[in-house]
């Protein structure tokens, strides 16, 4: 995630206020097309904008890319109340899709906390359309720990501002890696997609998950949509790092499909662990 500070929030390490990075275009999720991240009460909300650098190679919306609305808008609950001197930092995140995102829309995500405790919290949110129709529900935990630097890295050199790819593997720069444990793909410019304290966004390795999950269902059945995604966090990717995502299907049928997938730093280090499921539509 990235966080947003306003003024009813905690001090940062710093104790300094600072600018939701949400507005700053070098940030993943302004690349991503969100914007309005506006807490309110205990709630927190953000919409997304959905251009054409969100589509899979069908040109249709890659599931995938709500998963970085979704943990910046459900982390930013337990970011507002988290203790002093500490970051907020997810271990789980799930998502379950009511339909699929439509190319162009506007979405927008409210999260509620369902449960905060000293050493973390659970979150709940909805993803809704224009027309308040559920799009998507999301559940995030997180955990508080001690912050190890004051203040966010500066963006990585040449970090890309726009938006004019025309797919999400062209937008994250991902390649097709070979190997023995599924369809892969591989990132290699983790620098460029980091969050603000200096470690690859969590909705950057879930979209990553449900793309590669996504390209290993449809080289048997194409007529299947994500339905959910559950992704664990073990540990972070270091800056410099290249990571590999990993899908092996477990089950493709005529109406659903179930796929593991592993996330990996490029000396094999395990970081992730999701489950993905497809449905007919």
């Amino acid at each position: 995630m990235t966080a947003c500070r306003v003024d009813e929030s905690p001090p940062a390490a710093t104790g300094k206020e600072s600018a939701c990075q949400i507005r700053e275009p070098t940030s993943v999720e302004a690349r991503f097309g969100l914007h309005s991240c506006n807490p309110r009460g205990e709630d927190s909300h953000s919409d997304i904008e959905l251009g054409d650098w969100a589509l899979d190679d069908r040109g249709q919306v890659q599931a995938g890319v709500l998963a970085v609305l979704a943990d910046h808008t459900l982390g930013e609950v337990p970011f507002l109340r988290r203790p002093p001197a500490t970051w907020a930092v997810t271990t789980e995140l799930t998502i379950d899709f009511a339909r699929p995102a439509e190319p162009g829309e506007t979405l927008h995500a409210r999260a509620t906390p369902t449960r905060m405790e000293q050493g973390g919290g659970l979150v709940h949110g909805v993803i809704t359309d224009a027309d308040e129709s559920v799009a998507a529900l999301a559940t995030t935990r997180c955990v508080f720990v001690p912050a190890t630097r004051d203040a966010p890295p500066p963006p990585a050199p040449g970090v890309k501002t726009d938006q004019t790819a025309t797919s999400i593997t062209e937008h994250l720069g991902l390649a097709p890696v070979v190997g023995d444990a599924g369809v892969g793909l591989q990132l290699r410019d983790v620098d460029s997609w980091v969050n603000d304290f200096g470690i690859l966004h969590g909705g950057i390795w879930t979209c990553m998950t449900e793309t590669a999950a996504a390209a290993a269902v449809s080289e048997q059945n194409q007529k299947l949509s994500t339905a959910q995604i559950k992704t664990v966090f073990f540990r972070s990717a270091p800056l410099g790092a290249t990571v590999n995502v990993y899908a092996s299907p477990i089950h493709v049928g005529g109406r659903f499909a179930v796929v593991e997938v592993s996330g990996h730093t490029d000396d094999g280090t395990l970081c992730t662990k999701s489950t993905v499921t497809f449905r007919g539509v």
